[in-house]
């Protein structure tokens, strides 16, 4: 499990007066709540539905992904397995083929975000990154 650091993110950010929001999936949720006081649900704390970013990830980009960060050719077979929870199914396939998992998601991540179109990012982050925009806007008037 990744250790999560919103305190120092929060202070960083407040201490700047840079505005601050986190999209953060199930595994950050038991360590955001305890910082509820500044964060706010749907204001700067957002927690994603599926839980895991890698679920929102289209397993065309997944593929692609695989094969340029570490030259695995995904069988027919092995996109089959690409299924809830995507990201543990990822780290397997990529431990499969011999290959160092360390750093994955963040690899993975940036690689599917570069190939991933306008039409395949989910409605939910759509929605997330309309209303961050729309605060932004607020906060300028």
């Amino acid at each position: 499990m990744v250790k999560y650091h919103l305190t120092v993110w929060i202070d960083a950010t407040e201490n700047t007066g840079i505005p601050y929001y986190f999209i953060l999936d199930k595994g950050a949720e038991r360590e955001a709540k305890k910082l509820l006081k500044k964060l706010e649900p749907g204001e700067n704390l957002f927690l994603l539905k599926k839980g895991a970013i890698e679920e929102y990830y289209p397993n065309n980009r997944i593929v692609e992904a695989l094969k340029q960060e570490y030259d695995i050719e995904v069988t027919d077979e092995d996109k089959k397995k690409l299924v809830t929870p995507k990201d543990k199914k990822i780290e397997e396939l990529i431990l499969s083929k011999k290959k160092d998992a360390t750093g994955w998601k963040v690899a993975i991540g940036r690689i599917v975000a570069d190939l991933m179109t306008i039409e395949e990012i989910d409605d939910e982050i759509k929605g997330i990154l309309e209303r961050i925009r729309t605060k932004l806007f607020q906060r300028k008037s």
